[in-house]
């Protein structure tokens, strides 16, 4: 018997009705071969259809789903979710759920392998990022452009090797905003440079590094002058 078959009618279309539609089938199938009870099975299916009902809302496609995606469907959905019943909204039972179908998915070739870390700058690019995510709320466009100028930094001071942050010195940093120059011509782009570091040195300073003389080397208002570093 399908396991959709034990579905509130509800749940069934809206299920149907989301991007996730394609992927129920190859998602029962993998809980089948693990021997989940059926009552599990039908249950996460539930989970499922209350996730792609906010995939649709959202507008989001399979292509885009990841972690920091359910992430922000915990954060962001959860706490004020009106979805009309039966849904589940059971943290526990949604993290189980979405955590299978991410498996499901990267088997089905649907979405990309997770990154792992395998340097020093990594590790540290994750930790800056879950900040950015769980406490600052920043929009992932704004995360991937921060951290794409905090690892050509780290890379730049650093290479592969650990991550010392007492060795940036201002003038490390004035002599990385002057070899930037030709990647931010613009009053914009150096702006969103200048933001990028200056959100890193205020990360480490919860971390319990000193940043404020890193902070003073970072102009409030970047035009396109970039700071000057002596020649030694």
């Amino acid at each position: 018997m399908s396991p959709t078959r034990r579905l509130p009618e509800r749940s069934l279309r809206q299920l149907r009705r989301s991007p996730l539609a394609p992927y129920v089938d190859a998602f029962a199938r993998y809980l089948d071969a693990r021997d989940y009870a059926s009552q599990t099975t039908a249950t996460y299916l539930r989970c499922l259809a209350h996730f792609g009902r906010w995939m649709d809302r959202c507008r989001l496609r399979v292509e885009s789903l990841d972690e920091d995606r359910i992430t922000g469907f915990f954060d962001g959905h959860l706490p004020r979710c009106d979805c009309a019943a039966p849904v589940v909204r059971t943290r526990e039972e949604l993290s189980a759920a979405l955590g299978h179908l991410l498996i499901v998915l990267r088997a089905e070739g649907a979405i990309p392998e997770r990154m792992v870390p395998t340097t020093p700058a990594d590790e540290e690019l994750l930790r800056f990022d879950e900040r950015m995510n769980r406490v600052q709320g920043l929009a992932l466009k704004t995360r991937a452009q921060y951290l794409r100028t905090v690892r050509r930094l780290l890379v730049d001071q650093f290479g592969d090797q650990a991550i010392e942050f007492d060795a940036i010195t201002p003038e490390r940093v004035r002599r990385f905003l002057a070899n930037q120059s030709e990647l931010y011509t613009t009053p914009e782009s150096a702006a969103t440079l200048i933001s990028a570091l200056r959100g890193y040195f205020r990360f480490r300073a919860t971390c319990g590094d000193r940043v404020h003389a890193l902070l003073g080397v970072l102009p409030y208002r970047p035009t396109g002058s970039w700071p000057r570093c002596r020649r030694v």
